[in-house]
């Protein structure tokens, strides 16, 4: 299982290392969007994780 693992990552390594340049345009609005998207994230796994903690090891 490792051999193709290791193959699918060396081809996609290979095609990003061949790739030409784009010339696209990224409103400046995207990264604060994507800061937005990240720490919503992250928050919503600590307060996940928050509940799951006090289900599990609530005094009986």
């Amino acid at each position: 299982m490792m051999p193709s693992l290791f193959w699918i990552a060396f081809s996609f390594a290979l095609i990003l290392m061949t790739e030409s340049s784009a010339n696209a345009y990224v409103d400046p609005g995207s990264g604060s969007m994507l800061l937005q998207l990240i720490l919503g994230g992250v928050g919503s796994v600590f307060l996940a994780i928050k509940g799951f903690r006090k289900r599990f090891f609530r005094k009986k």
